[in-house]
Order: structure tokens, then sequence, then C-alpha cells
């Protein structure tokens, strides 16, 4: 009897799952096996990761020139010894063309984002946007504005002949703003190296596209107020010329002299305001290495180091050295 039992026992043991199955309930479908790619409960898009950095670099980039007479200068005139300026080229609603110098040195932080796929445990591969600074520009210089609203004539035979304008410029100051920014987008390929107590180090390296642009403006304000400035010299009917008072004549009339040298400045109403854009599209390159720590199952500190060359064919040789700290975020 004992050896009954005993059989029973081991035979319902070693019976496969889908008979005790269908001894229980009926009948019932036999398992499924799937590889693991397939697996129902494998998460779709479990490799893929989102990754964000902050980054402390020091750049060596271009400075920011801008075009000749964008604030102008203050020249005598040869003829009278008069004060006068050159309007800045181009007008209020153009671009005003600058143009790029020499390379300076400029720290200062910067910022990626970007979506990584791991491919298995020693090769991840990333897409990233980056946006850092370079040299700016700003500054101050004092200038003349035109003020000459009326035209000034001589009296002859006791008629009034318009001789021209009257140049009386105003003393006013022009301001020059000027900032430069990189867009750069990066492929990139990273090598893990193993683990040693959590800590995962890796080197890298990327190419891709940089979009540097350099964009500002620049207006005129009057000393005595603080106001734009404004000017305007039409309405009056006199000749397109600036004149001087030199004299009187024995009939106490005014004499007025032209400028020896005519300023570049139109005849009617004045906006030296100006503003340019410029963008240059150069191949990005970079190398990197760092290590990785893991916080979660699916977060990661991330701390590297790279260097990031701004304009890999080009004369400047744009470069960044950037110590970054960010977070790979696993999409489980």
């Amino acid at each position: 009897m004992k050896t009954s039992v005993a059989a029973a026992l081991a035979g319902l043991a070693l019976a496969p799952t889908p008979t005790l199955g269908a001894d229980l309930f009926g009948t019932a479908s036999p398992p499924m096996t799937y590889p693991d790619s397939q697996s129902p409960l494998t998460e779709v898009g479990s490799n893929w990761y989102l990754r964000g950095d902050v980054g402390y670099g020091i750049g060596n980039e271009p400075t920011v020139v801008p075009t000749a007479g964008l604030v102008p200068a203050i020249l005598p005139d040869a003829l009278t010894g008069a004060s006068y300026v050159n309007a800045p080229p181009g007008n209020a609603s153009s671009n005003v063309g600058v143009t790029r110098g020499n390379n300076k040195n400029i720290d200062g932080l910067n910022a990626d984002i970007g979506v990584g796929y791991r491919v298995n445990n020693y090769l991840r591969l990333e897409a990233t946007y980056m946006y850092s600074t370079g040299p700016s520009l700003s500054y101050n210089k004092g200038s003349l504005c035109p003020d000459a609203t009326v035209a000034e004539s001589n009296e002859v035979g006791g008629t009034a002949v318009p001789v021209g304008y009257l140049w009386a410029p105003v003393a006013c100051t022009g301001y020059l703003h000027a900032t430069q920014t990189n867009n750069t987008a990066l492929a990139s390929a990273y090598f893990d190296l193993g683990n040693f107590w959590g800590f995962t180090p890796y080197i890298g390296a990327g190419a891709g596209l940089n979009a540097n642009t350099i964009s500002g403006s620049t207006h005129f304000l009057i000393n005595a107020d603080g106001t734009p400035y404004r000017g305007n010299t039409s309405g009056s009917g006199a000749p397109n010329l600036w004149v001087v008072q030199t004299g009187v004549d024995g009939g106490g009339y005014a004499i007025y002299t032209p400028l020896g040298t005519q300023p570049n400045v139109d005849f009617g109403n004045q906006n030296w305001d100006r503003h340019f854009n410029s963008t240059r599209y150069s191949m990005a390159g970079e190398l990197m290495a760092g290590f990785g720590y893991q916080l979660s199952p699916s977060a990661t500190l991330d701390i590297g180091y790279q260097y990031l060359s701004l304009d890999l064919f080009g004369s400047n040789k744009s470069t960044l050295q950037n110590l970054k700290i960010g977070i790979r975020y696993m999409a489980n």
C-alpha cells in the first residue's frame, strides 16, 4: 500500500504541466516559448535613453568685428575745420554685415540634450544638440549726429537764396552690442569599458554640424536728453549741400561755405539704428572620456570631459574644452 501511494505521488510530480492543467481544469493550451527579443515581457524600446548635461568650458573662438563705421568716428573738415561724421552703412531696415576676427579665449556655461541607444553592454550610440556662446562685444562711442532742419540762405538783391543745409550736428553716443552663439548637432559613439565598483568608464567620438551666429544692433542717443536720434533735413527746398557759416558780409548777411568733404549723410529723415545677423556653418567633431555611475535601474550619473572642434576644416580652428555633468535616463 505504501509502495502504491509513493508511486502515485511520484507520477504527479513528474507529470508535465499541461497534463496537470488538463486534469484539473479540462483542456488547456500548451505552453508557448519566445526568443528573448519577442517575449511579451520584454518592453519595447527598453534600450533607448534620454540625456541632459550642463557644462563649463574654455573656448577659443573668433571675435566679433563690426563693419567699419557702424559707430561713426568724428572727422575734421580740411577746408572749414568743422567736425563731421559719416552715417553708418546701410539703413535701419537692412542687415549690416559683420566679420569674424582673431580668436580669443572665453569661458562659460553650456548645455546639451540628446537621445541614445544602448546596442550592447559596451557600445552606445547618441544624437545630441548642444548650445554654447562665443565672444561677445559691447561698447559705446561718442559721435555727432546731424541736426540741420532749416535751410540757410544769403540775401542777394533783397531775395533769400537757399544755399544748402547748415551743418550743426549735436553730440550723441552710439551704443553697440553683439552676441555670438553656437548651435551644434552631433552623432556620437561611446564605448563603455566595464563596470568597476559601480563606475563605468567610457571613451567616445562624434561628428556633426555647427551653426555659428553673430547678431546684434547699434543705436544712437542724444546726449542732452537721452532720446533716440532722429534727424530731419526734409521739406525746405534747399540744395542737397552741407554748409557752415564762415563769416558775415558788409551788409550783415551770413556767408556760408560748403564743407570741403561732404558727409555721407542722406538728406531727409535720419535713423541711424542698425542691426546685423550673420550665420556660418561648419563641420564639427568631438572626443570624449568620462564615467557613469548608476543611481537607479533607470538613471545614470554621467561626468565627462569633451574636446569639441566647432570648425574642423576652417582656418579659425574654433575649439571648446568642456567638463560636463548630467543624467542618462533609460526609457523603461
